[in-house]
């Protein structure tokens, strides 16, 4: 086991009645509330909130469907016109990390862009307080320091890293409006994190993830049988928190599943899709591809989807990925454009520290069902 620091900095309130604690920690306080679409609302989710805040002095900031860098810096404008003391972000990662840059951007007269495009980890920046709150639980973003941002208008990326939030709020009954396809999207998503941290993970943080995968697979399972049971809905949430928040790394030995967000995001960038299709979609062509150096490892995470080989377990993974209704390939979205992958991969050079230029481009032709 390697040496290691662990910092847990976001408190955790957890339950059936978490957000209430939402009264104590924001009286007296003008609170932006991040949020995306109509979801919030129409799940009786909003209501809860607003209810909660009562003592507060709460500005709506809905309408945030995707991490648009335009909509951060009108937060921004608006938290600094109007002297907001606290950001709270509401649904999914895309609302969590825009609140998070949001916070940062209120709180510091810089050029927000050419901080985030700088990508750097900037663990002492100051910001305003943030609470973070899950309703499409996957990436994390409510207890892990990353931020990612899209500006649409040029079509560059940027992010913060190693800047947490100070609150999270997690209550399962929030997830309960998910129909199925979001729900497996969700689930799915959050065991193809946890299998980063699996591979390459030869401590007792390997056995945890193998059991966060397990019970993750089952409880996906009893989610759809029963979208309000609220056991499952709990595992779903707190699985996808424990996949990000540093935990699993702790005393890492080989590092290289962390790689994989250097692959996916080709497919992202190449078809235009979000992370979470681009991810479930190249898993398998991923495992493939680290099986040629790293082939015990990846056998025995494939065991836990009931395979005993390495094609066997990229077709299985990819079966039942497809049987809870995840689209396991690239040209359902997109056809292949060639010179664009060139682009790309020549854009990308060097990022990977896993796989050559050609391995990539062979892993990302693999997700095109038509080649």
């Amino acid at each position: 086991m390697n040496d290691f620091i662990f910092n847990a900095p976001v408190k955790v309130f957890f339950g059936k009645d978490a957000h209430d604690n939402l009264d104590d920690l924001c009286k007296g306080k003008k609170v932006l509330l991040v949020y995306g679409g109509n979801s919030l609302k129409a799940n009786g989710t909003y209501s809860k909130l607003i209810k909660a805040l009562k003592n507060a002095d709460v500005f709506d900031f809905g309408g945030n469907t995707s991490p648009d860098f335009k909509k951060v810096k009108e937060a921004v404008d608006i938290c600094k016109n109007n002297n907001i003391d606290i950001v709270i972000g509401a649904g999914g990662s895309s609302c969590m990390d825009m609140s998070k840059i949001i916070a940062f951007g209120a709180a510091n007269d810089v050029d927000l862009w050419k901080f985030v495009e700088e990508r750097d980890s900037r663990p002492d920046a100051k910001h305003l307080p943030v609470i973070l709150i899950p309703t499409f639980p996957m990436g994390g973003s409510e207890v892990d320091g990353a931020s990612e941002i899209d500006d649409f208008e040029t079509g560059r990326h940027g992010a913060i890293y190693d800047m947490f939030g100070n609150y999270a709020i997690l209550n399962p009954e929030f997830t309960y409006g998910l129909d199925k396809n979001a729900t497996a999207y969700g689930a799915i998503a959050t065991i193809v994190q946890l299998a980063t941290k699996f591979v390459g993970n030869f401590t007792v943080s390997r056995e945890f993830a193998k059991t966060l995968i397990i019970n993750t697979m089952k409880q996906l399972d009893a989610a759809i049988k029963d979208p309000n049971n609220y056991e499952a809905r709990a595992d779903l949430m707190w699985a996808a928190s424990m996949g990000t928040m540093g935990i699993l790394d702790c005393g890492k030995t080989y590092g290289y599943g962390d790689d994989f967000y250097n692959v996916e995001g080709i497919g992202e960038e190449l078809c235009g899709i979000q992370y979470r299709e681009a991810i479930c979609i190249i898993f398998p062509h991923w495992l493939k591809g680290l099986a040629k150096r790293h082939g015990e490892d990846i056998l025995e995470l494939m065991s836990l989807f009931g395979a005993d080989g390495i094609d066997e377990g990229a077709e299985k993974i990819t079966a039942m990925f497809e049987n809870y209704g995840i689209k396991m390939y690239y040209d359902d979205f997109a056809p292949l454009d060639e010179s664009k992958l060139s682009e790309i991969l020549i854009r990308r050079r060097g990022r990977s520290e896993e796989f050559s230029e050609d391995e990539l481009r062979e892993m990302i032709h693999s997700g095109f069902k038509t080649l």
